[in-house]
């Protein structure tokens, strides 16, 4: 195999050489590993460090726990909302529940966000209890959507896993 390095640098390989030999000789002439170029269509191309997403943040955050506090701010948001809405309409005691609800909701999603134990267990009350005063409503289905989907990234493995120390 014939490498073309620049204009002036030729090296030729033949490829039965182990690697190892050939990264030597090539850190002599280039001050470099021979791992670090790679040969596509025809040209030379110097590697460099791809960085990989990973599972958790840095923080420790796994990405679903991240979904879990959005679809909770989502919810909070759509019950303050509705809430404003029906004790500018009827004035009932039920959106003046459901505004302390969803502003409770924002203050438990800090806690998961920041990873705090307790803010699971408050998550999936307020997700039950918000289930519960959707249903008297307008947007009655989309807020039971809000709140299954919500539950049911707050019940995976790898977000009670962050705060159910028992699992």
């Amino acid at each position: 195999m014939r490498i073309v390095v620049g204009e002036h640098i030729t090296l030729v390989l033949c490829t039965l050489w182990p690697i190892r030999i050939l990264g030597s000789l090539a850190g002599i002439v280039f001050k470099r590993e021979i791992s670090q170029f790679i040969l596509y269509d025809g040209k030379v191309y110097e590697m460099t460090e791809i960085p990989v997403a990973d599972s958790g943040g840095q923080d420790g955050r796994s990405f679903e726990v991240t979904i879990a506090t959005i679809l909770l701010i989502v919810n909070a948001i759509l019950g303050l909302v509705m809430a404003a809405l029906g004790l500018e309409w009827s004035g009932d005691a039920l959106s003046a529940i459901g505004f302390l609800v969803a502003a409770a909701a924002l203050w438990v999603a800090r806690g998961l966000w920041n990873l705090e134990e307790w803010s699971w267990n408050w998550a999936v009350m307020l997700n039950i209890v918000g289930a519960v005063l959707y249903l008297f409503s307008i947007v009655w289905l989309e807020g039971l959507i809000i709140c299954g989907i919500s539950l049911f990234y707050l019940n995976l493995p790898n977000v009670k896993k962050h705060f159910v120390t028992s699992f």
